[in-house]
Order: C-alpha cells, then structure tokens, then sequence
C-alpha cells in the first residue's frame, strides 16, 4: 500500500490546558493516533490507518474511566482480520501489497452524494431489506445537505442551481429500483450513476450538486480542487467488526485503536479520512456474540438514518471547517442538524449510554476525573431523552433549572444551577455554569453516582444553546439566523486560533462564557433564556 499524507482528525477536543489534560487523558488513548503518526511517521500505512472514533466521539474524557458491570463480549480481532482477508482473497499478499483503495472500490458499490461519496459492501446486495435501509441512508443525506444550505443561504451566495439539482436527485433516489444490482458482483461496474441507468438531467445534476459541495461553493470557498468525505456503510455488524479488526491486522504500529476492547459496541469509526458507520446495533441477547445485530430501528424508526446523518453531518464540519471551531460547538450544532432533519434525535453518540442494547463513550464534558469508577447499566431513555430531542431540550432543561435553583437557595445567581439525580433517582445534587469554552475546563465533576446524568444533562445543554445561537441570540428568529449563517460562511476562512475573536465580533463584543455567565455573555444569555420558556 503507497500512501505519503498524514492523518487527520476528524472531531476535534475542546482545547485544554496542557496541565489540565494531563490529569485528565486515560489511557491508553486510541482517539489521538492521528496525532501520534504527525509526530512519528509510522510507516507506510500512516495515510490510511490511524484514526478510530468510539462512536464516532473524539474528545473522551471522564467518560472513558467509567467500567461497566456488564462486560461486552471481546472481538476475536485476529480471527475476524483472517476472515476479512479470506472474503476479498488477500490471504496470500502480505501488508505491504495491499492496495486499500483499490480493495474498497471493488467491493463496494458507490455514489457521489453531493458533498459524499457513499459506499457499500457489494457482498450484502442480496439482502433487499438492507439494500432499502441503503437507499433510504442515501435519500436523507441529501436531507442533510439541503438543511445545511437552509442554514447558510440569508449570507451565502446563490443556491438556485444546487436547489434545482436537489431537487431532480431525491426524486431520483425515491424511485431507485434496486433489483438492478442483482448481477454486480459479476461485473466490473461499481456506480450506481451508472448501474441505476439514471436519465441524462439526472446525470447531470448528481455531477453538478457533487462539484459544487465538494468545491465548498455554499460557503463560497475557492477550492482548486473538489474535496470529499467518504462513508462507508456496514450493514452488519459481521462487516463492521471484520473491516476494523482487518485494519488492526494492517496497521501494525496502531492496533491499540482499532483492536479495542469494547469494539462489539461501536457504532462508528474512522480509518483516515474514511468515516465508518455501522447499521446495527450489537444484539446483546446474544451475550457472548459480538458478531449477531439488532437493527437500529427495531425500537423506534428512523434510528439508522439518524446515526447515518450525525456521522455524515459532522463529516461535513471537518471538511469545510477542520480544526476551527471548537467541539462543544460542532457536537451541538451536529444534534441540531438531526433534530431539524428527523424532527428529533435519538442517536447513541454520547450522553450516558450505559443501555443494554448498546454500551458506548461519550464526548467531552466540563471537567474531568483522574479516578476510575464501576456504574451498574440503567435503562436505554433516561428523563433526557424522553422526548428524543424534539423540543431542543428546553423543557428538560428548564426543569432542571429550576430545581437548581431551588438547591442553591442562597446563591445570588439562581440561573446558573440545575440539579442531577443520581443512579436509579437516588439523590440529588446541583452543578453550576460555565459548562461551555474556556471558563469551563479544569472544574471539578460531580461525584460518581452523578456522573450518567450529567453526561445526559450536557449533551442537551449543548445542542439547547447551539440551537438558542441559531434561532434567538440575535433577538428576533431572522436575526439570528443570519448571524449564524455569517458564522457558518466566514468561518472557514478563519485562522487556527481565532475562534474567540472572530465569534465575540459577530456576536457584539459578548464572549462565549465567563467563570460567573451573565448578561454579557452568551451563556448567561441563555440561562436567562432558559428560565422564562
């Protein structure tokens, strides 16, 4: 395999104190691998091989030293890398000879999909229920694109081309009539733009919309050249498991990422600049099977597609805006793209997802504890998630807002407080703002029988105050929804480092947080918000 780029990563940690992340990094740490092969080099492999997401969730901190009572089974990697080799006849070529991108273009169908190239397993094309989960995947992702020219278009350039193009390809989509794939794997052709036979102004119009999102046009970037982000679906649980393991097996120097002890839960991963999105949950009925799934919609519809458009929509962040804008940001703004797409968000990304179906680790929260600690599992909804996300959180929140304020009684800044409840409802206790930026790093985390509703209570604060950003910071709904176009327009075009700067100006002088949010601040803005819906 010839490869010469470095990784890079895909979402991004909240910048931290280098003392504070000390402290705080478990290890090991298989989120930083892209990191570690910048500094190092690791051989011929670096380009392709080092970067895995639990979850698709970089930026895991507290969460990662919580053990779980239930024990997920262990994945046989090297068996599961033997069976991967034996399925595309790679048995007898050593590491060195295999091509990954020529193996991946011949064993999957693909698509260009607007700003994506989406691919699947060709070995699973004889499964029509899982070939409509497909095309379904494929038909919201152009929901995701549309929603993000939603957000852009009050102060990005004209869009009427790429409205008119989207518009002839999801009606393309919905009329795909899959049984023409029966006979791929005989043949040579991987393209469904060709396989599916689409008519000329169909052709053209994938071709066009493809360009102009590759080439950032939305943003009015002035890319050279078109830049994809590249999805790889795993209709089973079988592909996704034998596909990581097979890049543990290949990448020799990091295999501590991919060959991790909880792989039987991850939803998602990274391999380079390949984004990895499983369909199905582990069947954990089957306790000591790592391989049997569950469908994700086998609780409540559209679950896949949902976990389909997160992984997609934060793809789409790092590859317009890279390391630029902060993750408790991105996180936020990436649910709200699934609420506004799916009408909720009941995707298993991060949170506490201590849930029998499926155990995972959450993105960053404020703070961070060098202990470990052992959590007994609880059930799959907690009281966040009881209505999935359909209100933006704000009921929620507000509730617990007031009761924080009824626990700090004394407190002279009642709107900064909202009480958690421990495991199984026993106890309570208040947490106090900043949770967002800088102010927030380095506070201590509530004890441990907490920490599962906080990890709950973040993750709907994040996507309530992104979507307040969205729809009231400015004032009226119109207002703000242009400032957050300007953010969304500008901010490519912006300079590692300058985050604060640029956001404080489009936001009239008023940074994010502060160690005591107020009035002038964003955050004190949306905790006086809060308190009046």
């Amino acid at each position: 395999m010839r490869t010469t780029s470095p990784l890079q990563a895909t979402n991004r940690p909240t910048p931290l104190p280098k003392r504070h992340a000390e402290s705080v990094r478990p290890a090991p740490r298989p989120l930083l691998g892209h990191r570690i092969a910048r500094r190092a080099r690791l051989g011929p492999f670096a380009k392709w091989g080092a970067l895995a997401l639990l979850i698709g969730s970089l930026q895991s901190i507290a969460s990662a030293q919580i053990k779980y009572d239930e024990e997920s089974p262990l994945v046989n990697f090297e068996v599961e890398a033997k069976a991967f080799l034996e399925l595309h006849q790679l048995s007898e070529k050593t590491r060195e000879a295999i091509e990954v991108e020529e193996l991946i273009q011949s064993s999957t169908i693909h698509i260009q999909l607007g700003l994506y190239d989406l691919h699947y397993p060709i070995d699973a094309l004889d499964n029509h229920e899982r070939l409509a989960d497909f095309q379904s995947v494929a038909t919201y992702l152009l929901g995701v694109q549309s929603t993000f020219l939603d957000w852009v278009e009050p102060t990005g350039p004209d869009q009427d081309s790429m409205r008119d193009d989207l518009k002839v390809l999801t009606k393309w989509f919905k009329s795909w009539r899959l049984t023409r794939l029966r006979d791929v794997d005989k043949g040579e052709e991987r393209d469904l733009a060709v396989l599916l036979k689409p008519k000329n102004n169909q052709a053209e119009a994938l071709q066009r919309f493809a360009t102009a999102m590759r080439l950032g046009q939305p943003l009015g970037l002035d890319r050279k050249t078109p830049v994809r982000s590249r999805l790889i679906l795993m209709p089973t649980r079988r592909h996704f498991i034998q596909f990581v393991s097979f890049a543990g097996w290949l990448h020799e120097s990091l295999r501590h990422v991919f060959w991790h002890e909880d792989l039987s839960n991850w939803l998602g991963c990274r391999v380079y600049k390949d984004q990895i999105v499983a369909m199905e949950f582990r069947d954990t009925k089957a306790k000591d099977s790592y391989i049997d799934g569950v469908s994700m919609n086998k609780r409540r519809k559209l679950v896949m597609e949902q976990n389909a458009a997160h992984f997609a929509t934060q793809a789409l962040f790092d590859n317009y805006y890279g390391d630029l804008i902060p993750a408790y940001l991105t996180t936020g703004i990436v649910m709200n793209m699934v609420i506004n797409v799916f009408g909720e968000v009941d995707t298993r990304m991060e949170g506490d997802l201590r849930a029998r179906y499926t155990d995972a680790v959450s993105v960053f929260v404020p703070g961070g504890a060098p202990g470990g600690g052992s959590l007994p599992a609880i059930p799959a909804d907690t009281r966040w998630r009881v209505e999935h996300g359909a209100g933006h959180f704000i009921k929620i929140l507000h509730d617990a807002q007031e009761d924080g304020a009824d626990a700090v009684k004394r407190s002279k800044s009642k709107l900064l407080h909202f009480e958690l409840e421990g495991d199984d409802s026993l106890g309570r206790t208040p947490v106090t703002a900043p949770f967002l930026g800088a102010p927030a790093v380095g506070k201590p985390l509530p004890e441990e029988k907490f920490l599962g509703d906080y990890r709950e209570f973040y993750r709907s604060y994040k996507a309530c105050f992104t979507w307040w950003i969205q729809s009231g910071a400015k004032g009226s709904k119109k207002n703000s929804a242009k400032t957050f176009s300007q953010f969304l327009t500008s901010a490519s075009g912006w300079r590692i480092g300058d985050f604060e700067k640029e956001f404080i100006a489009l936001y009239d002088g008023h940074p994010i947080s502060s160690h005591t949010p107020d009035d002038e601040t964003l955050e004190g803005r949306f905790l006086a918000w809060l308190a009046k819906q």
